[in-house]
């Protein structure tokens, strides 16, 4: 997937989809349409996990597979984004959109979301063999600070990639180990071939730079055991 690249979309949008995915836009719309009323002329949107594995695998499927539930959350993402580029270019609003892969690190909200769920269920071992992929990892804090970067500089325009660490599964799971080696950890791995290499070269070039995943995952799983996160 290349930085520059649009958003496919390559069918219609359906009133079935789902009430989020609706709703979720129509935030967006309203949250532009406020941008423009008070002149605000430049408008950040933050499309969390839009370039995560399973958001990669939805995009080049068929509208079947779109429309089946487990896809509706990140089928939301890409219809949130496509309907900003519509209404930006409508209205000449200057839109800058931030994709962010997997987001780790300490929580803010109280909630345990489906991010955090899964380097929880690492550290149960939830699942005792798991498959040896790719994962696309970015500190929460970064993808927090490349927001208010491209917001403020006048250099930024069109979509930014924002992430940090391309790991393996196993490779997470042996960092992890030496950080924290006490936690019942997925015990088997099964290699599959899997390609995902995505670059955020483009938000580097404006000065943006990252923590060390080593820094994140400690900062995570000492906030879930403050918080006592199960």
């Amino acid at each position: 997937m290349d930085e520059n690249d649009r958003v496919r979309f390559p069918f219609p949008r359906c009133s079935t989809i789902s009430q989020s995915a609706e709703r979720r836009d129509k935030g967006r719309v309203e949250e532009e349409k406020r941008c423009e009323e008070t002149e605000e002329r430049r408008a950040d949107e933050v499309m969390e996990s839009h370039v995560s594995h399973r958001q990669r695998r939805v995009e080049i499927a068929g509208s079947d597979t779109m429309l089946q539930p487990a896809n509706w959350y990140p089928l939301s993402k890409t219809m949130a984004e496509q309907h900003a580029w519509e209404y930006a270019k409508e209205s000449g609003l200057d839109l800058v959109t931030l994709c962010p892969t997997m987001n780790l690190g300490p929580m803010l909200q109280g909630n345990v979301n489906d991010s955090i769920m899964f380097l929880i269920n690492l550290l149960k071992g939830e699942k005792e063999t798991i498959q040896n992929v790719i994962h696309v990892i970015v500190d929460v804090r970064d993808v927090a600070e490349a927001s208010v970067l491209v917001y403020e500089s006048s250099e930024a325009s069109g979509r930014y990639i924002c992430n940090a660490h391309h790991i393996r599964a196993r490779d997470l799971v042996e960092i992890l180990k030496r950080l924290y080696p006490h936690y019942n950890y997925p015990k088997q791995f099964i290699d599959v071939a899997h390609d995902m290499h995505v670059s955020s070269k483009k938000l580097q070039s404006l000065g943006w730079s990252f923590r060390p995943l080593e820094e994140t995952l400690a900062d995570a799983v000492q906030c879930f055991s403050e918080r006592d996160c199960k």
